[in-house]
């Protein structure tokens, strides 16, 4: 018998209860503004990309089918194909400036990412931190 032995245990996480962010889901999509992964799955246990927030933001501001339609450019080399003209109407319309002249940036969205691309759309500028600076929109 060893003295002290502590049996090893194993931890299993339970699944997070998501369902009212669910309904909310279902709600956001019946009003065009969230789609989730397929037409049964919102994918809500992982963070929005950036790419996924601003297609949020044109949506709430009614522009997806402009976005959709219209002939859109932007520099960056990062943007998945099925995002490339919310990006580039987003860009041409000062609501992103990428993260440099070449990078989009497919991180994680962050609520100051998003507040930023709101406030943008509202009509504050953050060049040269003239109402806002970007890293800290709060």
């Amino acid at each position: 018998m060893l003295v002290g032995f502590i049996p090893q245990t194993t931890y299993v996480q339970a699944a997070r209860d998501t369902s009212l962010e669910e309904n909310l889901a279902t709600d956001l999509k019946q009003l065009g503004l969230f789609k989730g992964v397929s037409d049964t799955n919102f994918d809500l246990n992982r963070e929005p990309t950036r790419v996924e927030a601003l297609v949020m933001l044109i949506r709430v501001l009614g522009q997806e089918s402009v976005a959709l339609n219209g002939d859109w450019t932007h520099p960056f080399k990062d943007v998945p194909n099925w995002a490339d003209k919310y990006v580039g109407y987003a860009y041409e319309n000062d609501l992103t400036k990428g993260t440099s002249a070449t990078t989009f940036g497919t991180e994680n969205a962050n609520s100051a990412m998003y507040i930023t691309f709101m406030l943008r759309a509202l009509g504050y500028s953050d060049v040269d931190g003239e109402d806002f600076t970007w890293d800290n929109p709060y």
